[in-house]
């Protein structure tokens, strides 16, 4: 009886996000692929997800030295461009279903809106779900209940397709997937991602751009 009520309260906050509270994540991701040329590649990187009702903001850790001001700052001098590593994502939300997606530059001290029609271009679906629970919540919906073992609070899912699998612990009570586990059958290809829950600062990121400049996406545009 207890498992039935739990499953009911997962699918509950699957279907209905906003129940879920505020939260600062920091998301590893790593992946490994094989190509036809017989060299592997792999790939490291982590972001910081700062989530509230309205607001979600997602920004690349960007190691000691990987992003050197100066050289950045001599680079913009002679080409206008717009820096998508280093910017991060300032995501509102606009209605129950779609959002807004602005770009803001710590280096520059911009933000750069991004209307709907740039979207595609920059990577974003517009969907607020998607952006306030790091994937779409009904990707779960279809995945199979799991008997893998999973934290409180969490219920591993799985599901496979045309030779892909895709495996995510989600946390029901906050409305995250705390893993991520995809790839193909033939081990050619592996992603993890890989979540966890940090301290949320006293003050939000959007609140500290004060003095920013506001340009829109098109200007960085040839």
């Amino acid at each position: 009886m207890l498992k039935k009520s739990l499953l009911l309260l997962a699918f509950v906050v699957i279907a209905n996000p906003v129940l879920a509270g505020d939260l600062t994540l920091l998301i590893t991701h790593d992946s490994k692929t094989l190509a036809a040329d017989g060299i592997t590649r792999t790939l490291h990187f982590q972001e910081k997800v700062y989530r509230q009702a309205q607001n979600v903001w997602v920004e690349r850790v960007l190691p000691a030295h990987a992003h050197e001001q100066g050289e950045h700052q001599a680079d913009a001098k002679e080409h206008k461009h717009l820096d998508m590593d280093a910017s991060a994502r300032w995501i509102s939300k606009v209605d129950p279903q779609k959002a807004r997606l602005r770009l803001v530059n710590q280096f520059d001290k911009q933000i750069v809106n991004v209307t709907a029609g740039d979207y595609d271009a920059v990577g974003f679906d517009g969907q607020w779900n998607s952006a306030y629970s790091l994937m779409d919540p009904r990707q779960i919906k279809v995945l199979k209940v799991s008997k893998r073992a999973a934290p409180a609070g969490s219920q591993w899912y799985e599901g496979q397709k045309d030779g892909n699998y895709l495996r995510v612990l989600w946390d029901y009570t906050q409305a995250f997937p705390r893993r991520v586990e995809s790839g193909n059958s033939v081990g050619t290809q592996q992603r993890i991602m890989q979540v966890e829950v940090e301290t949320t600062p006293k003050q939000m990121p959007w609140q500290t751009l004060k003095g920013y400049q506001e340009k829109d996406y098109s200007d960085f545009l040839d």
